[in-house]
């Protein structure tokens, strides 16, 4: 998962180490800062230019997977 990301360069790193139907998006990094913290790797991840498909996928579908939940 991505909780540790700091920036984009780690999540492509590592869709091209294991492919973007593996990574999970999370955010649990900024869980450890004073005060609420905008997620500047999101923002980065929805600005690349990887394919829509691949981000839907990092950003809720591969966890349903994982976890056999229904889509919306």
């Amino acid at each position: 998962d991505t909780s540790l990301a700091h920036h984009y360069l780690f999540i492509e790193a590592m869709i091209n180490a294991v492919g973007h139907e593996r990574l999970v998006f999370g955010t649990d990094y900024y869980s450890m800062m004073n005060g609420p913290q905008h997620a500047m790797v999101l923002d980065e991840l929805l600005a690349s230019d990887l394919p829509d498909a691949h981000k839907a996928a990092i950003l809720a579908g591969n966890i349903r997977r994982i976890l056999d939940l229904e889509e919306d």
